[in-house]
């Protein structure tokens, strides 16, 4: 997990809880959390361990906030925002996003809640169909932020996906395994009885717990953001391509 371009993010998320610049530079190496079950869970289709040793992550109770991206526009609940050479459309059912070629600094497209939201006890997910390049700077995070701009989620970048927290600005990595770009991915933010976990499936019923941790920060107010983007300069970073945001 990288950052996230200010200009787009700030306009887009005025209304929301607080959003901020997703940073996350300063990291801890895997499995150092503090709290919580940091263990190195297996990661979908990759080298990662065999998903048989992981625990089965039980079923969920969704936000009611969903989105099959079937329609034009984006509905209220949602603040839609992109950075500059960024170009994001809701086409047939699914999000687009084309990142920006060689654009120095953070560059990103994305959605952000237009309020907080209540995950206790509650679940996000979406579904990745192509991620980004899988070399070079190009990431897809699925995150919630608190109103302090601390944040919680995944990353999917360079043939890994990460699971973890930025704290004031420094990152826990709980989990970091390899992920195969050419199965479609779904991940899943699960809080329930004081816990967040990170769940993962491939066929987007079954999920896979990959990790969790104590509640980093309270989930009763906080801010879904899901987006895809570039951290540094990057010739060929490709497109991202998301399905099914809540919506079985």
């Amino acid at each position: 997990m990288r950052g996230v371009g200010v200009a787009g993010l700030l306009a887009a998320c005025a209304a929301a809880a607080g959003c901020g610049r997703l940073r996350f530079e300063t990291r801890s190496a895997p499995g150092d959390a503090t709290d919580g079950d940091a263990s190195d869970g297996p990661a979908p289709g990759g080298d990662g361990g065999d998903a048989a040793d992981a625990p089965a992550a039980p079923a969920c109770t969704a936000l009611a906030l969903v989105d099959d991206f079937t329609s034009a526009t984006a509905a209220a609940a949602w603040n839609p925002y992109t950075d500059s050479g960024v170009a994001m459309v809701r086409n047939g059912g699914q999000l687009v996003i084309t990142l920006a070629a060689n654009a120095g600094g953070s560059h990103y497209g994305g959605y952000v809640t237009a309020a907080p939201y209540d995950l206790r006890e509650h679940c996000i997910y979406i579904t990745c169909l192509s991620p980004p390049s899988q070399t070079g700077s190009a990431e897809f995070q699925l995150n919630v932020q608190s109103p302090g701009n601390d944040y919680a989620g995944f990353s999917v970048s360079n043939n890994k996906i990460e699971a973890a927290t930025s704290l004031g600005g420094s990152v826990n990595v709980l989990s970091l395994g390899a992920y195969d770009p050419a199965k479609p991915l779904t991940m899943r933010l699960r809080e329930t009885g004081g816990t967040l976990y990170y769940d993962y499936s491939t066929d987007g019923t079954t999920f896979t717990q990959q990790t969790s941790t104590v509640d980093p920060f309270s989930m009763a107010t906080v801010s879904p953001i899901f987006q895809s983007g570039t951290f540094a300069s990057t010739a060929n970073p490709g497109t991202t391509v998301l399905d099914n945001f809540d919506f079985p």
